[in-house]
């Protein structure tokens, strides 16, 4: 229970953020293209929650396409060994993101891994061992296997429009000037648009959207501890896995390679530790 609530106040404010605008959004257009947009939305949704169209959604909605014939000969021994562990295909898909970032594997819906191009480069030019790599995709492998990450698609779909207004004014970051002061500032600034929409409002619209931005407001206050909370907990729960399959030690060595934070340090020393555990043994006298 804890752990959905987690996910819930760390995805939350996207997903209120997404139905106000389309509700508003909704509201401007005719009837039926309203209706259209709605049910047809809320269709795609339930069939991302049950599992249908994972490959496409990851596709689309995370930018990842399926490794190339050099990326498979690459990762070939990974994906042996992920067998091995019953954590490879056809259990888990792999698949190669299309934009960059940093050498990491991440876990999307009921059976995908999404890896890095870094990574993948990384492993073609042996800067990182097999061992390591293996480490990663055990991570993110255990957790879509686990079913922490199963509605993933469906809540990246159904945020989309909150995605593209973020994308839209992200030259207008609210840590930037003027702007970082209005952000700070917000719980005056939206308290007057709550009040304008429950006392100016239509009757039934107006006290509708004061509940939900009043919602969106507390959200956007307690989300990022939830985010990182609930990082902290998908973190946890690979570490443990990884741990589980003998592979601690080699994934602390990899966490050497960047600059040392708490967080870091103690995921080092956990997951260290958990290569000597304590047995019980029969003592002769």
């Amino acid at each position: 229970m804890m752990d959905t609530l987690r996910k819930a106040g760390a995805v939350g404010p996207g997903l209120v953020a997404s139905t106000l605008l389309v509700t508003v959004l909704g509201a401007g257009l005719p009837d039926a293209a309203g209706a259209a947009l709605a049910y047809g939305g809320l269709s795609v949704a339930i069939l991302l929650c049950l599992g249908t169209g994972e490959r496409t959604a990851v596709r689309l909605l995370f930018r990842a396409r399926t490794l190339t014939t050099t990326g498979r000969t690459a990762l070939a021994p990974i994906v042996t060994s992920l067998c091995q562990l019953g954590l490879g295909p056809p259990l888990i898909d792999l698949y190669v993101a299309r934009r960059p970032g940093a050498a990491e594997a991440t876990a999307v819906g009921r059976r995908s891994v999404i890896v890095s191009q870094e990574l993948v480069m990384a492993v073609q030019a042996r800067r990182i061992p097999p061992g390591e790599t293996l480490a990663l995709v055990v991570h993110a492998s255990a957790l879509a296997r686990a079913g922490i990450t199963r509605s993933d698609p469906a809540i990246e779909f159904w945020s989309l429009p909150w995605t593209v207004v973020r994308m839209l004014t992200r030259p207008f970051s609210p840590r930037r000037g003027l702007f970082a002061f209005a952000w700070k500032g917000r719980f005056v600034i939206i308290g007057l648009a709550i009040y304008q929409f429950a006392t100016d409002g239509p009757p039934v619209i107006g006290p509708v959207f004061a509940g939900m931005t009043t919602l969106l407001l507390l959200l956007s206050y307690a989300s990022p501890v939830w985010r990182r909370s609930w990082r902290a907990y998908l973190t946890a729960a690979g570490d443990r896995a990884v741990a589980e399959h003998g592979l601690g030690p080699v994934l602390a060595t990899y966490l050497r390679r960047f600059p040392v934070t708490q967080e870091r340090a103690d995921r080092i020393q956990l997951l260290e530790g958990t290569s000597t555990r304590p047995q019980l043994r029969l003592v002769s006298i």
